[in-house]
């Protein structure tokens, strides 16, 4: 059985119009799979947002 990578890559390949609902934690994604999307989104601000942690080094002072 191909790896959830290789299945995504091949529907890119494809030209597949894939829809990826978001999902911030395991539940929420359980509950995107359970409806039957092929593909889940999470990004650093969705995982942040669940754990109240900001963005990656969105606080730190870079002009000095």
């Amino acid at each position: 059985m191909p790896s959830a990578r290789q299945q995504l890559r091949a529907m890119l390949q494809r030209g597949e119009t894939i829809v990826a609902p978001g999902a911030y934690d395991p539940l929420s994604a359980r509950v995107v799979q359970s409806l039957g999307f092929r593909a889940i989104y999470t990004g650093g601000y969705m995982t942040g947002a669940h754990t109240a942690i900001t963005e990656p080094a969105a606080d730190v002072d870079r002009t000095g």
